[in-house]
């Protein structure tokens, strides 16, 4: 992440403080500026490194994932700013056959 030298990095933990942060700095939420901002919170995904398919997963979906990961380590793992690499069912398929 590149960060404005003159700035201080703004923390926030969900969409509507980036909406109130953006607005606190005195710029205008514009179409596009919510449009990244949700982006950025939505950031669990899949993305297949053969056919760069990307699909998106519900949170809750993975929380499964993330309790093999506690369960195994300890460690409490977020996978909203990475995706999860791998091969899409049809590229896994493809390799397989």
């Amino acid at each position: 992440m590149t960060v404005s030298p003159d700035r201080k990095p703004v923390v926030v933990s969900d969409l509507d403080e980036a909406i109130a942060a953006v607005r606190r700095t005195g710029l205008r939420l514009t179409a596009s500026r919510r449009l990244v901002l949700e982006g950025l919170g939505d950031r669990e995904y899949l993305a297949c490194e053969s056919c760069g398919l990307l699909e998106s997963v519900e949170p809750a979906a993975l929380e499964t994932v993330r309790d093999a990961v506690r369960d195994l380590s300890g460690f409490e793992a977020s996978f909203s700013h990475f995706p999860i690499v791998g091969l899409c069912a049809r590229c896994a398929q493809k390799r397989r056959g």
